[in-house]
């Protein structure tokens, strides 16, 4: 399922949450929206208040986008640096 279709979802609930209907099964009956998608988005509801997606999940990046910037250059220049001698010049860059 795409992130479009997510956000539709949500949405959708939240249009007919605000019009009073709260019964998971109606709003399945009226949306065809799978019941397990319409119980996660009443939880969400009740305790924030909103449907929105939470953010702030998955890894967070190891190294920042100009010592990626700084790496891409030093492969374009010399296509055949080892790893060794490229993690030597990061680290005396100080990354």
């Amino acid at each position: 399922m795409t992130q479009s279709t997510k956000e539709q979802q949500r949405t959708t609930l939240l249009y007919y949450w605000n019009q009073g209907i709260c019964s998971a099964r109606q709003l399945h009956n009226i949306t065809n929206i799978p019941l397990s998608t319409i119980y996660f988005n009443i939880e969400k509801l009740k305790k924030n208040g909103n449907v929105e997606h939470k953010g702030g999940n998955g890894r967070k990046k190891k190294i920042t986008a100009e010592a990626s910037r700084a790496i891409g250059q030093y492969i374009r220049r010399d296509s055949s640096i080892s790893l060794r001698s490229l993690a030597n010049k990061m680290l005396n860059k100080g990354i």
